[in-house]
């Protein structure tokens, strides 16, 4: 007769097992376990009490090596031993440090234990012989060789029947049949499915999850011990970053949201901020990282310059003029050129190593570029555009380790690197307002796009303005159109239609597919710099759908100029955002607005559009009327 008994942890785990073999009928042979972990303390009484004739310490690593400290009769022997097993994870051979075989078993499909070396069924009623070197055995469950029954954690098995000797309290898989039957071990499904919990054979992939995650943990851990001060130091320089813009907004009397922008103030506000933020980032690293007086005010000093200067780059320059002229991808290239000189310069004269300042530069800055495209599409559910601090730190983060990255597989540090690219980033595409573009990407209002008037814009006609190009596109098949869309988004109609108009006859030559496709007629909306924000370029080539758009982007900026700015002024900013007074263009649509073609039978015009329009029972096109 033998008895096995347990005792439970409070997270019902192991921790206690007693053995009391009376088959002799003399004295009970007492076998004690105590399990922590991976560790098992193994006590053999025999037929004593008291102390112990042999102790085994049991030390199991990865599951796949065992290393056992045996104490017997006063001796002491340490042994290591290799445990290999099958594709569900039973023990099939246990070798030594050497590779030399200690021990093979074997396992029916159920996991009754057989001869190893001829598979035969052991004889009938016998006791199932102990491994001498592991526990573990069918699917790497504790086997109980004592009573013939298989320990899987929430339950205990019997392999003879290959049922459980308590029912499932969880019904896995209901639209399976086998699943109702909660005794059944792995739905009836033994060479395939294993149970590791004794709950569900579900369980496997849920294990696997929660030690990858475990597993991460510590290493999360690890690296956190050892990198803390630079996590500090981010974590300043994002504060500092929030809070930088309105000492430079207070100083130049302008609202924080102008900070940055396209203006004198906008730009001086920018810098301004990005040398305090610097100063107070360089001067924390320092003193975090136990330097003195002499370090801490020289971080500073360095942390100001760099800081003033990546603003500088990031909101001094034209990069959306940039962007018009020769696209998105060149801007971020030049912009990112830029700053890795800068960051490549400063670090040098601070000591460290260029290459690795410019890596980190370059790639914040491009980083930061892929980020703000990969926002105004929409990508990863909006986490890349949320203007909070969550998304401060979720931004900075990618900037800096993929900065870090770039500079540590060029050879360089890639401390420096992220160091160096969080800057940029949070100099460059944090601090400060937003642009106009993104004000308008946004769909805010109150931008203050101040376009001051210009006496020498000339309103003329140009001589590559061709009207019969508006008559090819057919402007005035779509009156309803303007008139309809203008009353939507409450713009001026003769305004939205003189637009089309003039951008119509000015851009025939993407009618003619010269390679300016990314500019669609009749409102000529830029798919290149606008991206799908009005549209996709499927959409705006139907003619209705792209005066819509152009109507809700005349909309926006209406919404953003001070009040009584002139048909001419928006008109500009129509087409271009980034510009600062009248332009050519503005003036030539108020002066078309002002003198439209067809109200002037012996203009010039006459020979094309007009003539056409008065066709088919004299409709008037109301082309900029």
């Amino acid at each position: 007769v033998v008895a096995v008994e347990y005792e439970y942890g409070p997270s019902e785990e192991r921790i206690f097992q007693c053995e009391i073999d009376l088959s002799d009928g003399t004295a009970p042979v007492h076998r004690w376990t105590h399990y922590a972990g991976n560790f098992e303390c193994i006590e053999d009484y025999g037929g004593q009490s008291g102390t112990p004739v042999r102790t085994t310490r049991r030390h199991s690593i990865g599951g796949v090596a065992i290393l056992d400290q045996v104490e017997e009769s006063g001796r002491v022997e340490v042994r290591a031993s290799w445990v290999l097993g099958d594709h569900l994870g039973s023990t099939e051979v246990v070798t030594d440090a050497e590779g030399a075989v200690l021990e093979r078993l074997s396992f029916d499909a159920f996991g009754l234990k057989r001869n190893a070396e001829t598979w035969a069924d052991l004889p009938a009623g016998s006791v199932q012989p102990r491994s001498g070197y592991t526990r573990q055995g069918y699917t790497g469950h504790e086997q109980l060789e004592s009573v013939g029954l298989i320990h899987m954690g929430g339950r205990v098995y019997d392999p003879v029947l290959g049922r459980f000797t308590s029912a499932d309290p969880v019904v896995q898989a209901p639209e399976n049949l086998q699943s109702h039957n909660r005794y059944s071990y792995c739905v009836n499904n033994p060479l395939s499915l294993t149970d590791p919990s004794g709950y569900s054979w579900l369980s496997k992939g849920f294990k696997k999850i929660g030690n990858f995650f475990s597993k991460a943990a510590k290493k999360i851990g690890r690296w956190f011990k050892q990198n803390w001060r630079q996590v500090v130091v981010v974590v300043v320089a994002i504060v500092v970053a929030c809070v930088a813009p309105y000492l430079g907004a207070a100083l130049f009397s302008i609202p924080v949201g102008a900070v940055g922008s396209a203006t004198a103030a906008g730009v001086g506000s920018a810098v301004v901020s990005g040398a305090v933020g610097g100063a107070v980032i360089g001067g924390a690293s320092a003193a975090i990282y136990g330097g003195g007086t002499r370090e801490i005010l020289r971080g500073a000093l360095f942390g100001a310059v760099s800081g003033a200067v990546t603003a500088g780059i990031g909101h001094g320059l034209p990069w959306d003029s940039v962007a018009s002229a020769v696209g998105n991808f060149g801007a971020a290239v030049g912009k990112a050129a830029l700053h890795g000189l800068a960051q490549g310069g400063l670090s040098e004269i601070q000591g460290g190593d260029f290459a690795s300042g410019f890596v980190g530069g370059a790639f914040g800055s491009l980083s930061g570029s892929a980020m703000g495209y990969a926002g105004d599409r929409g990508y990863f559910g909006g986490l890349l555009k949320d203007r909070g601090a969550g998304g401060i730190v979720l931004r900075t983060s990618i900037a800096a380790t993929v900065g870090g990255t770039a500079a540590a597989l060029g050879g360089g540090s890639f401390t420096n690197g992220a160091i160096s690219a969080a800057f940029v980033h949070l100099f460059n595409d944090e601090i400060g307002g937003l642009s106009r573009k993104q004000w308008i990407r946004e769909g805010r209002e109150g931008g203050q796009f101040t376009i001051l008037e210009n006496s020498s814009a000339d309103g003329s006609k140009p001589w590559y303005e061709d009207p019969a190009a508006a008559y090819i596109h057919g402007l005035c098949n779509y009156d309803a159109a303007f008139e309809a869309a203008a009353e939507k988004y409450g713009v001026d109609r003769k305004l939205l239609s003189a637009i089309a108009f003039i951008e119509t006859s000015h851009g025939y030559y993407d009618f003619l597919k010269l390679g300016f496709e990314d500019s669609i007629l009749p409102m000529n909306i830029n798919t290149s710099y606008w991206g799908d924000l009005f549209g996709t370029r499927t959409e705006l080539r139907n003619p209705v759908f792209n005066i819509y758009a152009g109507a809700r982007m005349l909309s926006l900026i209406s919404r953003n100029v001070p009040a009584g700015t002139s048909m001419a002024g928006i008109a500009t900013l129509y087409n271009n955002i980034n510009a600062t007074k009248v332009s050519n263009y503005g003036k030539r649509v108020e002066s078309f607005i002002k003198n439209p073609f067809h109200s002037h039978p012996t203009a010039p015009y006459e020979s094309g559009f007009e003539l056409e329009s008065k066709r088919g029972g004299g409709r008037r096109c109301m082309i900029g009327r």
